[in-house]
């Protein structure tokens, strides 16, 4: 079966989602993995391989000028294009603060008819709250255009063992903020992204809580969630746990070959890998 994966990211020496070498030399630390480049074409083909349908995340473009993002997005439109058996879809992360020209954008990526565009809110990446104003008129739009949101929750690799984290402060990727967005946005579908340990318990309640909110775990492995997910996986959140992986710092034989391991039942691992994906696909009224 074909295996949805709702979030990992660019494998290209350009496009590595940790940038610069001192964020790069510590892969080794926080994924156990080694930094290693690929091509578009060796891309593709490692999907393919591993018979994945995949959202990608560039995870860096909000930090650039509109001019540099539409640039990548241009990049990202054609690697669509041409593989799409194996590209589902991209989040785009935009500048909050360039609001007009950003929706632009977000609005130009959405027409170009590659694959599902979905909008990636990271609250330590832009310093500040997924409930700050400056996400509002973003909101709006992607509710009123059946576009998801990805917000990224708990524990970051990100500047993990650099000076002062880099800079991130953790406690801004809280679940609470989850459920209040939620709350604002009962339209709005919403994908918690990551791990949200160490507040584990908050975000099984939201998600049990709150219809409109969805749960992946890139960039960990199912053997290092907590006992309490764990168990609510095979209960009352079996409908609400999407696959993601994390490539290129995780690999496919490694976390699919975990999810397997643990014990799961079939039906269990069919709605994680693929059955859960779908039902979100439809309420956004994708296109699979």
């Amino acid at each position: 079966m074909t295996i949805y994966d709702l979030h990992s990211h660019w494998g290209t020496e350009k496009a590595y989602p940790l940038r610069g070498k001192a964020q790069q030399a510590k892969q080794v630390d926080i994924w156990k993995t080694e930094c290693t480049f690929f091509s578009t074409d060796e891309m593709a083909a490692y999907f393919r391989l591993n018979e994945v349908k995949v959202m990608l995340d560039y995870g860096f473009t909000r930090e650039l000028p509109i001019a540099e993002v539409k640039v990548l997005h241009d990049e990202m439109i054609a690697f669509a294009k041409a593989n799409p058996d194996v590209v589902l879809g991209n989040w785009l992360q935009l500048n909050p603060d360039d609001t007009a020209a950003s929706l632009d954008e977000l609005e130009r990526v959405r027409n170009a008819d590659a694959g599902i565009v979905g909008l990636a809110v990271s609250a330590v990446g832009n310093r500040r709250l997924i409930t700050h104003e400056s996400f509002t008129p973003f909101y709006e739009y992607c509710v009123e255009h059946h576009v998801p949101v990805m917000a990224f929750v708990g524990y970051t690799g990100v500047g993990a063992g650099m000076p002062g984290g880099h800079g991130i402060v953790l406690e801004l990727s809280h679940p609470r903020y989850i459920d209040e967005l939620a709350a604002r946005y009962p339209a709005l579908q919403i994908v918690a992204a990551r791990s949200a340990w160490p507040w584990q318990g908050e975000m099984i309640a939201t998600l049990l809580h709150k219809p409109n909110v969805w749960f992946e775990l890139h960039g960990v492995s199912p053997k290092r969630i907590t006992e309490d997910l764990k168990h609510e996986i095979r209960g009352r959140l079996k409908g609400k746990i999407m696959y993601a992986n994390d490539f290129p710092m995780l690999r496919y034989e490694k976390i699919v070959g975990d999810w397997r391991a643990e014990g799961y039942s079939d039906d269990v691992l069919q709605r994680i890998f693929t059955g859960n994906a779908e039902r979100f696909l439809n309420l956004i009224k994708a296109r699979q």
